[in-house]
């Protein structure tokens, strides 16, 4: 375990890669899905990143402005 988030717990996974046989971000990719999968499996639930936006003080706006009159 790396560390312990808000709502989150972080690992750390180190592997060994003979890059004769395979190359590097190939098996790299293939690893990090086989770890996602493997959690869904056991009923580990990923977590989404969430984010909030809070809009505060925004100026009124009226309205038919665009159809002004010259």
């Amino acid at each position: 375990m790396r560390e312990l988030g808000a709502s989150t717990v972080n690992i750390e996974v180190r592997f060994w890669v003979n890059s004769r046989r395979l190359p590097f971000l190939e098996m790299t990719s293939l690893v990090a899905q086989a770890m996602k999968e493997a959690l869904q499996q056991a009923g580990i639930e990923m977590p989404n990143e969430i984010y909030t936006v809070e809009l505060r003080n925004l100026p009124k706006i009226e309205r038919g402005v665009g159809n002004r009159k010259s």
